[in-house]
């Protein structure tokens, strides 16, 4: 006989073996088909919390959501098969969306929302998945969040990743620590790449074992894939480097072709702007660092007076190359603004 208050308990079998429990509201086929003593749920559609007992504060609505629940508490699961794994002491998980958290056993604190979102997790806990299959492959990473189509798909333990956009950080497994934000950030396939940043469409999406890099901007560091600690900033700020490492590269098309220089496999280069910046500007001096105690293999330098009367300085526009497809100057890109100064090649004669 049932016992109990506040109940209401629609459709054959449902909440069949209730005996003490109180303000539940059950409706479908054998919903809550098990419940004896748990209070304060809501469970509705066919075998939906189905094997519930004394689990309490509970909310399933779809068919077979929650269905592997027991004593469990605070999980919300809504859509077929929602939170429907084999639970196993997971609490206060929510799951919104067909097949969303599917597998979940004794995680708790999860938020997956979208078609098959984090239908992977068992044991990982704190995860926010949004979006369709987002998360979809994670097992048992942690702290973990993607919003978006696709993001973080296949991501299995890795933990405290950040995804927001379609296909951000797509392909990594088991690293940890990379943010990707945008269409198609940290999209590529990463084999052991971790505590990268990468902010705007298509940034770092070709990384495989890069760590410690920072891109900002559209296709910022688009090429890059086994180079580390480089930062680019600015609209493909980068897009030729590869494999270089401690690079700085900062402004439109900086380290590209139509930079003051291009930046593809080198180390240790900081390039500022592209070919088209005519004026640069700060307050003070640079402070470049010169100490006898780092230096080593001193000679005396012979070129003297003789050498300064032999310059021949002049003045020039700028006519770059980098501006014509053919790489062959006419006029048609010539700056307007007037420099002096010295012509390199009749330098490099001189000290020869």
């Amino acid at each position: 006989e049932m016992v109990g208050d506040h109940n209401t308990f629609v459709g054959p079998g449902a909440a069949y073996s209730a005996t003490d429990c109180d303000r539940n509201t059950v409706v479908g086929r054998d919903a809550a088909y098990a419940l004896t003593t748990g209070d304060d749920n809501v469970i509705i559609g066919e075998e939906a919390g189905k094997a519930i007992t004394t689990g309490s504060s509970n909310v399933f609505v779809g068919a077979n959501a929650g269905d592997g629940f027991d004593s469990e508490t605070n999980n919300v699961g809504i859509g077929n098969d929602a939170l429907g794994g084999a639970i196993n002491g997971g609490e206060y998980n929510v799951a919104i969306g067909n097949y969303s958290l599917d597998a979940l056993t004794t995680a708790d604190s999860n938020t997956a929302v979208g078609y098959e979102a984090g239908s992977g997790v068992t044991t990982g806990g704190f995860n926010v998945f949004v979006g369709q299959i987002a998360g979809k492959a994670t097992t048992e990473g942690t702290g973990n969040v993607a919003v978006g189509r696709n993001s973080l798909v296949t991501n299995t333990t890795g933990s405290r990743n950040v995804a927001l956009g379609q296909n951000a950080v797509e392909y990594p497994d088991t690293e940890n620590d990379n943010l990707g934000i945008g269409y198609n950030a940290l999209a590529g396939t990463i084999a052991g790449g971790e505590y990268n940043v990468s902010v705007g469409n298509l940034t770092l999406d070709a990384l495989t074992s890069g760590d410690y890099n920072v891109a900002v901007g559209y296709n910022a560091g688009s090429a890059l894939n086994t180079g580390s600690t480089n930062t680019m900033i600015g609209v493909e700020a980068g897009l030729q480097l590869t494999s270089g490492g401690n690079n700085t590269l900062i402004g439109v098309e900086a380290g590209r072709a139509s930079s003051p220089s291009t930046v593809t496999t080198g180390s240790d280069n900081i390039v500022l702007g592209n070919n088209s910046v005519s004026d640069a500007f700060i307050k003070v001096d640079w402070t470049v660092t010169s100490d006898k105690r780092d230096k080593t293999d001193i000679e005396p330098l012979t070129m003297g007076l003789d050498f300064v009367n032999k310059l021949n300085p002049v003045t020039y526009r700028w006519d770059m190359r980098s501006d014509y497809e053919n790489k062959t100057p006419d006029g048609t890109h010539k700056k307007q603004r007037l420099f002096s100064g010295l012509l390199a090649q009749d330098v490099e004669t001189l000290e020869r």
